[in-house]
């Protein structure tokens, strides 16, 4: 019905003489669509980036479809970083494999990124939660990736550091794109604050189910939420709440999943829980519009699979948004005097 009345509306702008305003994350998607579908190269690295990245640009081309903007934002931004990755290393006319090419280039690409600053006002300009939020999370990956790139680069070959330099520029960006996606509203901003005890809290429950037989049976998938924790708390201590309150909303449900030996809910259990929350999140003048997020990837999943309780919607059900809504009160008072703490890393190579 609604997707009808947009058309209808549509259609009277046009005959009106009015062209409809471009949609700036459509167009990116279908930009990326296209350099995925690019067959010119033969290089191989290059061919299963864009070849691994078909099916999950399918499922952000649904999620627009179906209205869910903030689910394919989210998804969108790890596959845009590393498509503009392989897209960087296809257009530079310089050998690949000289290294001495690739450290200037290193340098270049350096002084770009030093050109544009902290960004730390483009940030607070983004009126909405969301978007800022996604743009906060994404832009440290851009210092990270160009760093790991020189060691990259000399362990195995230039060409693939020139892959992380190229994706450390597409998260650098990545906040024009989110900028460029603003919406006025007439809801005012969440009041955040440090996470910092919630994502303690999820640690010490992590690190408790760390043990054999789940240990190994699970281990990528601890790895998963240790490295979205890992995330969170590095956004949380550099004074990005947004973006860390994001990273720690994606923890928590990896780390639900890990959890919750619970059976799973029926589908109306689910149907009931998911829409408590959606009522919850469009009540009041506050943007909610970072559980808004968590809410369109649960029913994303829903959709995809009807007739069942997926194990990612339940998880987001369960643990992501009350923790979303939790997060937004005071902090508890905590009586434990504080501990010494071992930081423990599950390594992996940057955001891979």
């Amino acid at each position: 019905m609604l997707h009808a009345l947009a058309r209808c509306v549509a259609f009277a702008l046009l005959a009106a003489g009015f062209a409809p305003a471009p949609d700036r994350l459509a167009e990116e998607v279908q930009r990326c669509v296209a350099l995925a579908a690019d067959k010119q190269t033969s290089e191989e690295f290059s061919s299963s980036v864009r070849s691994s990245s078909v099916a999950p640009l399918q499922q952000v081309e649904a999620d627009l479809a179906a209205g869910r903007r903030f689910a394919a934002l989210h998804r969108f931004a790890s596959l845009r970083i590393n498509l503009e990755g392989v897209r960087y290393v296809d257009g530079l006319a310089a050998d690949k494999r000289d290294e001495e090419a690739f450290e200037a280039e290193w340098k270049s690409v350096g002084e770009r990124l030093a050109r544009h600053g902290s960004r730390a006002a483009q940030l607070r300009g983004i009126a909405n939660a969301a978007l800022r939020a996604e743009a906060e999370a994404t832009l440290p990956q851009a210092g990270i990736l160009r760093e790991a790139s020189l060691e990259y680069a000399r362990s195995t070959e230039p060409k693939f550091g020139l892959f992380y330099l190229g994706s450390a520029l597409a998260a650098d960006d990545f906040v024009d794109l989110c900028a460029s996606l603003d919406v006025h509203s007439d809801k005012r901003p969440p009041s955040l604050r440090s996470v910092r005890a919630e994502i303690d809290a999820l640690q010490q429950e992590l690190l408790a189910a760390y043990k054999p037989p789940l240990s190994v049976e699970r281990h990528s998938a601890f790895i998963g939420a240790s490295s979205a924790l890992k995330e969170a708390r590095a956004l949380d201590a550099q004074g990005r709440p947004y973006g860390a309150l994001l990273r720690m909303l994606t923890a928590a449900a990896r780390c639900e999943m890990l959890l919750d030996s619970s059976p799973a809910p029926t589908t109306e259990g689910l149907a009931y829980l998911i829409d408590s929350n959606a009522t919850r999140i469009e009540a009041g003048d506050v943007d909610h519009s970072i559980a808004q997020v968590f809410l369109e990837l649960a029913r994303a999943e829903v959709a995809a699979a009807p007739g069942t309780s997926p194990p990612i919607a339940v998880a987001i059900a369960k643990r992501s948004l009350p923790l979303y809504f939790r997060a937004l009160r005071p902090a508890e008072p905590t009586a434990e005097p504080a501990r010494a703490e071992v930081d423990l890393t599950l390594v992996r190579w940057p955001f891979t």
